[in-house]
């Protein structure tokens, strides 16, 4: 599997590259400073897989995954942060990012993540699940305004996922998910 690391900390893509070539059949493809270097650089070796930082210099992560995913539509992208606020959560979602992992939570949850997209299956740490299910559970049910929780499902929901892979994802149980797209559907019929 081929892998493109985008990390404007020469320390973190460091540890990034040990952790992630010690998987056998794994590939560091290339490591970029910022957005500019991560997309002339995924154009150029067509990854699996990016493990892009949230807070890259000239574009911000997502903005970058948003250039990527355009581009190649199958390379899957994790969202690499120190971040773990919910609105950063459905930012990255909506810009394609497949994956969030905080890097307080780094390595287990990494190779998780990348295992996860690897295999066309998002991923979110466990940590950030119980943020979005606590968003989800205490914000707004409007579509207008939608949580942040709620917009991460509700893109998971237009990717043609199912409830129970929602749910099982965010850790909240599919009823919930089932009563959030009825609701949902109900308002715009």
């Amino acid at each position: 599997m081929r892998i493109l690391i985008a990390d404007d900390h020469e320390m973190i893509r460091t540890g990034l590259r040990a952790l992630l070539k010690a998987r056998a059949g794994w590939e560091i493809v290339g490591e970029a400073r910022n957005s500019e270097e991560a997309i002339a650089l995924a154009l150029r070796t067509d990854p699996h897989v990016a493990v892009i930082d949230y807070q890259l210099p000239v574009l911000n992560g997502p903005d970058a995954t948003r250039q990527i995913r355009a581009r190649l539509p199958a390379t899957q992208v994790a969202m690499f942060t120190m971040h773990d606020e919910p609105g950063l959560v459905a930012n990255a979602f909506e810009a394609g990012a497949r994956g969030y992992v905080t890097k307080s939570e780094a390595n287990e949850h990494l190779l998780m993540a990348v295992e996860a997209l690897a295999a066309r299956r998002p991923y979110v740490s466990e940590h950030i699940q119980v943020r979005l299910a606590h968003c989800f559970n205490s914000g707004s049910r409007q579509t207008d305004h939608l949580s942040p929780g709620a917009r991460v499902i509700l893109q998971l929901v237009s990717d043609n996922y199912t409830d129970q892979d929602i749910a099982a994802l965010l850790g909240v149980s599919p009823q919930l998910i089932e009563n959030f797209r009825s609701q949902l559907m109900r308002r715009h019929s």
